[in-house]
């Protein structure tokens, strides 16, 4: 079974007569008769960066349990088969300060749960909305220590200044790794060796590190700022909902304030 969000997918697949379940890749693998060969066509999406058909792995004939559903098997037989299906809700409708409350609310929620106030708690900081506000919404919580990548050699992408004021103006203790050069492949190869398929991030080779040394440093929980940006920035879907409804000269305008480069 798999839990709403697909975050904790088993992993299946039949090894002649044999259904075999796992937890993860590495395990299956190793389970299996023989190593299955790589499968073109999620192959293809991998190379693209595409989104591969849900419930496909890089291995023919090796699949995830997906979100929201669970494997019914039988003898001789399986079947991914769903248990839970989203729920549409009308937006909330309410002044501006209420649904910020929500939101600082929810964060609050989200943040003292994983909280560890038995052991050493860390934030993975940036200069961004989303990491900083993690970090402040932990220092309510007790001790907290931030790790950073920084990156004096490239001004425009370097956030140095803003961890400097984050860090300072929370009063938690700040931990940079500086980076200069490094190889994406040569990063990605321990990666490979433990979990058998490529990484997800190109930044391994100085993430591994940063986290290398907070573990050193007695770290035991390292929140991060990962979704602030699907939470805080900017939707596409809107410019559709915009359309569905009529409003042409909205979604017009929405859209010629689309961020980045969009030509025509």
């Amino acid at each position: 079974v798999c839990d709403q969000i697909g975050s904790l997918s088993a992993y299946w697949a039949w090894d002649g007569g044999s259904l075999v379940v796992a937890s993860e890749v590495p395990e299956l693998l190793r389970a299996l008769s023989r190593r299955p060969p790589p499968d073109p066509l999620a192959v293809a999406h991998w190379v693209m960066i595409t989104g591969p058909k849900a419930g496909s792995t890089l291995f023919a004939g090796v699949h995830s349990i997906r979100a929201g559903h669970l494997l019914r098997i039988s003898p001789g037989h399986c079947a991914p088969e769903r248990y839970w299906d989203p729920v549409y809700r009308e937006p909330i409708r309410a002044p501006r300060e209420d649904q910020e409350r929500r939101l600082r609310e929810a964060l609050e929620r989200a943040v003292a749960r994983r909280y560890a106030s038995e052991t050493e708690t860390g934030v993975l900081l940036s200069g961004g909305l989303d990491s900083s506000t993690i970090a402040s919404l932990a220092a309510r919580c007790g001790p907290v220590r931030g790790y950073s990548a920084v990156f004096p050699d490239h001004p425009g992408m370097d956030e140095a200044a803003l961890i400097n004021r984050t860090a300072s103006g929370l009063g938690i203790d700040s931990t940079r790794i500086v980076v200069r050069d490094g190889s994406t492949l040569a990063g990605a190869l321990a990666y490979l060796e433990a979990w058998q398929l490529p990484p997800t991030s190109p930044n391994l080779f100085f993430w591994t590190p940063l986290l290398d040394r907070a573990s050193s440093d007695g770290i035991h929980v390292m929140l991060d700022g990962e979704g602030g940006d699907e939470l805080f920035g900017f939707s596409p879907y809107l410019v559709a909902d915009r359309l569905r409804r009529g409003r042409l000269s909205s979604m017009l305008t929405l859209a010629g304030n689309w961020p980045g480069d969009v030509g025509h």
